[in-house]
């Protein structure tokens, strides 16, 4: 491993099992801590950003002493590559449908994200399910998380 190559630290951390580390020289680095030293070398690193947030889940992460959220991430990765297919996918299926977001300066929905992805990738099998699964009817007496 190249301590000083983003691309060594973005491939590690796609590899580390979500609660799990690895140890390089010594330290444990989880999946998060490697995409953040993936952005020490290369900031614009676009899908370093969007793993990163899809590896937050829930919680926060300091990046140069800023707080980042799951969608923070997702859209700073955006504004570095707006046609990463997997970054609208993952910010429109994390958004509910009352949730807007502002990506480049244009707000968007959740649906708006998904038909974003397909825009770049009309083949993305992912997009097209999840746009399905946010159409489906909700129940009045199920909550949005029982759509299924």
């Amino acid at each position: 491993l190249n301590p000083h190559h983003h691309d060594s630290w973005y491939n590690l951390g796609a590899t580390v099992t979500p609660g799990s580390t690895v140890t390089v020289n010594n330290k444990p680095y989880s999946e998060s801590k490697c995409y953040l030293e993936a952005l020490k070398s290369n900031w614009e690193d676009s899908d370093a950003w969007i793993s990163l947030g899809i590896s937050l889940r829930t919680e926060r992460i300091p990046v140069n002493g800023k707080e980042y959220t799951r969608n923070m991430c997702i859209v700073e990765g955006l504004k570095h590559n707006p046609k990463n297919t997997a970054g609208w996918n993952n910010l429109g299926s994390g958004l509910t449908a009352a949730e807007k977001v502002i990506v480049n300066d244009k707000e968007y929905t959740n649906q708006m994200c998904l038909v974003e992805s397909l825009k770049h990738d009309p083949e993305n099998d992912n997009a097209w399910f999840n746009l399905g699964i946010d159409a489906l009817p909700i129940s009045p007496k199920r909550s949005s998380c029982e759509k299924l």
